[in-house]
């Protein structure tokens, strides 16, 4: 099982590698390397991580974003998502081979690193309270849907959505390229329609408990906030 979870990010990895250093053109681009590296050891070890403690759960996050019973307008998000997220690093690449990439302050990338981290460490606490997280908007009555309201749940109703801004904005900002921030954009505006619908689709499977924890909990994503 390891073994095959391994692998399975290696080959993930090769393919994120090939997407940032074909359009570049060269292997010495040290941020790219210290993303790939920070990407790879958070997905093995938290793979790793799920195998252990929450088989269930890791089966969910290594499925396709296409399921059945998914919302018919989360299939449609999860497209343009995809679309995104597949030509953001290559657009990264281009963007720091021949634009103002190397302008990216160093201090600017090692904040960047840390907000990646940070957003890592967010979704650890989600996967360690929430079984249901689910990569699509589903409700997973054959495994008794609830509603979790525990850990960082207890102060934004999408902790996973908030560890996923951060590490928007970490990645093109790590790698040096300004323009790769229009990307963290457009994908963070997909996340707040997300999770608008979301919350649709919770209060009519849930209805009054999930009300009454919106009260309870305001904020969407970031305490105080939003």
């Amino acid at each position: 099982m390891i073994l095959k979870l391994i692998n399975r990010t290696l080959i993930t990895l090769l393919i994120m590698a090939l997407f940032l250093f074909l359009p570049i053109g060269t292997l010495n681009w040290p941020s790219a390397w210290i993303f790939l590296f920070l990407q790879g050891s958070f997905e093995v070890s938290i793979a790793c991580w799920l195998a252990k403690y929450d088989p269930e759960l890791l089966k969910e996050r290594r499925s396709f974003v296409i399921q059945r019973g998914q919302k018919k307008w989360d299939k449609v998000v999860m497209i343009l998502f995809s679309i995104l997220q597949i030509t953001w690093l290559p657009f990264v690449a281009f963007d720091v081979a021949y634009s103002q990439g190397n302008l990216v302050p160093v201090f600017v990338k090692v904040v960047a690193a840390i907000l990646i981290i940070t957003g890592f460490y967010i979704f650890y606490l989600v996967f360690r309270e929430n079984s249901y997280a689910s990569p699509v908007v589903k409700i997973q009555k054959a495994r008794e849907h609830k509603i979790v309201t525990t850990g960082p749940y207890r102060y934004v109703r999408h902790p996973m959505y908030s560890g996923s801004i951060l590490y928007f904005i970490g990645i093109p900002l790590l790698l040096g390229s300004w323009y790769g921030l229009l990307f963290t954009f457009f994908l963070s505006i997909l996340l707040i329609i997300r999770s608008r619908l979301e919350e649709k689709a919770l209060v009519e499977e849930f209805s009054d408990p999930y009300i009454e924890y919106a009260k309870r909990v305001p904020f969407r994503f970031i305490p105080f906030v939003y």
